[in-house]
This record gives structure tokens, C-alpha cells and sequence, in this order.
């Protein structure tokens, strides 16, 4: 399973798309599907201090793509769609008030600005991934104590290399800066990497880029692993509250719907924790494979 977590929405507001912006989209999809990517994450870059958020329609992927069906070629063959919401923040204050975004995103994601929006990013706030922007210089120093507090609430740190294939050598420094602060501040933990890339130019096959990265010191031993934690987050997001999750022969299949009783068991309920990697085996069997 390749998965990219970050190709952007091609507009930062709640406009429509243009024609030529619809066909820059598919195009970066059509060469991931080349790369021999499967799972393909559409992520909505936002400020909300800037933007205002409508209390409908909060996801613009899912209204303007039509819940993805004008991507119906590529999910018939296998191609799979999530959806991701990037906030950045540049003051603790703004981060307040993100639940609204968890039922209509898979994935939730902070671009901290400060350090003290990082500091709040690692420690209050419900999310998947912290990512920075690599054309520019992180503006503050990456603490290990700050970053390892994210780590053990299981928050991702995003690497996006398109930075990196920029023509541009400032941008390409700036990414090799905040790479090894990363690399540094992180110990190579909880780390996935995403192309971020606006255009087809800037993508590129994992492996080759994985093979660079080691080159500059990254070990790439879990990032796979830690891939595939973020999109089944994504989906045990809509099916669990608080560690509480449904028990059934099916848990994804069984809803309310199709069982009217269904079970509810706590994690610390669970002898061992047997029954969970169970039906969390098979949770991730039916969504990622």
C-alpha cells in the first residue's frame, strides 16, 4: 500500500474550482496512479483567522467533487479518496472550536506558525498530523520536549518533499533546514512523508525519495506503518468515541442499521486487549488492503 497523504485543494477558500484547476487536479492523480499510489488524501489548506467557515458544507472536496464520484474512473480501479483539512495557526485562541471539522474530514491536521501554536498543536488539540510549510524557515527551534509530547499522544510529523524539487536553491535549503530539525527534535519518530505538490512535476515514486532522505539521515523503518495509522484513524474516528468502540463480527459493516443492539466495550474492559487487535485487524484489512 502507497498512500500520499497531501495533494492541495487547488484553492486556500470555499470558491469553486476552475475547469483548468479540475484538470490540474486529476492530472496529479493520474501520474500518483502511475507511481502505483493507492490511497490518495485531497487536503484543504485553510486559515481560518482569514476565512469564514459556513456552518454547512464545512468540506468543499466532497460538495465540488460530488462525495468523489467525478473521480468514479479511478475508484474502479481501486483508487481510494479521503479527505484532510490543514488549519493553520498562528495563535493558541485559533485553535479553539475544531470539532466541527472531524465529522466532515478524515484527517485533521495543524500548521503551527509560533511556537506556542506547536506547544498547543502537541498538547490540547484531537488531531492526525502537525506539518510545516518547507519553502520557508520554521521561524522558532524545535524542542524534543515539545515535539516528543505530540509523539506520545500519537501525532504524526509530516515531511512534504516537493519542496525539495523546487528550481528555487533557497526553498531547497529551507527544506533541508526544517528536515533535520525534524529528523533531530523527533528522534525519527512518528514521522510519514507526503509530496504536497501543486503540480505533476513534483511528484515522484516513494522510494526514490525515500532512498534521498536517508541520504540526509532519515530512517524509515515505521513509515509505512505510521502511513497506514493515520488513514485508520481516519475511519475509527467515525466509529469510536473516547476509546470506546462497536464490537460485532463486522464493525464496519454494523451500524446502528444492521444491529440494534450493538456492543460497546471500554479498551480497559477488554481482557488484554484480544478482542480490539481483532476486529482491529480486521478493521484495517477492510479499509486499507
Amino acid at each position: 500500500m502507497l498512500a500520499d497523504l497531501s495533494i492541495p485543494w487547488p484553492v486556500n477558500d470555499y470558491s469553486i474550482i476552475t475547469r483548468e484547476q479540475f484538470i490540474n487536479l486529476k492530472n496529479r492523480i493520474i501520474v500518483l496512479e502511475e507511481l502505483q499510489y493507492t490511497h490518495i488524501v485531497i487536503n484543504f489548506i485553510i486559515n481560518i483567522h482569514e476565512i469564514k467557515i459556513p456552518s454547512n458544507n464545512i468540506n468543499p472536496i466532497l460538495n465540488q467533487l460530488e462525495n468523489f464520484n467525478k473521480f468514479d474512473e479511478f475508484i474502479k480501479r481501486g483508487i481510494k479518496f479521503f479527505t484532510r483539512i490543514t488549519i493553520i495557526i498562528e495563535h493558541p485562541n485559533q485553535g479553539q472550536n475544531l470539532s466541527k471539522f472531524y465529522s466532515n474530514f478524515n484527517i485533521i491536521s495543524i500548521l503551527p506558525k509560533t511556537e506556542k501554536a506547536l506547544i498547543l498543536a502537541c498538547g490540547n488539540l484531537d488531531i492526525d498530523i502537525i506539518t510545516f510549510d518547507y519553502n520557508f524557515k520554521i521561524p522558532f527551534f524545535l524542542k524534543h520536549k515539545t515535539i516528543g509530547g505530540g509523539i506520545k499522544k500519537g501525532i504524526k510529523f509530516e515531511i512534504c518533499y516537493s519542496s525539495l524539487l523546487s528550481l528555487n536553491s533557497i526553498e531547497k535549503q529551507c527544506f533541508i533546514n526544517n528536515f533535520l530539525q525534524l529528523v533531530r527534535s523527533s528522534r525519527n519518530q512518528n514521522l510519514i512523508v507526503s509530496s504536497n505538490s501543486e503540480n505533476c512535476l513534483k511528484l515522484r515514486n516513494f522510494n526514490n525519495i525515500l532512498n534521498f532522505l536517508k541520504n540526509l539521515g532519515f530512517k524509515d523503518s515505521k513509515i509505512l506503518t505510521n502511513v497506514e495509522k493515520v488513514l485508520l484513524n481516519s475511519t475509527l474516528r467515525l466509529k469510536s468515541y473516547k476509546q470506546t468502540i462497536m464490537i460485532g463480527e463486522d464493525p464496519i459493516n454494523e451500524t446502528n442499521h444492521h444491529l440494534k443492539n450493538p456492543i460497546k466495550r471500554h479498551l480497559n474492559e477488554i481482557d488484554n486487549g484480544e478482542i480490539f487487535k481483532i476486529q482491529l485487524k480486521k478493521l484495517k484489512q477492510k479499509n486499507l488492503k
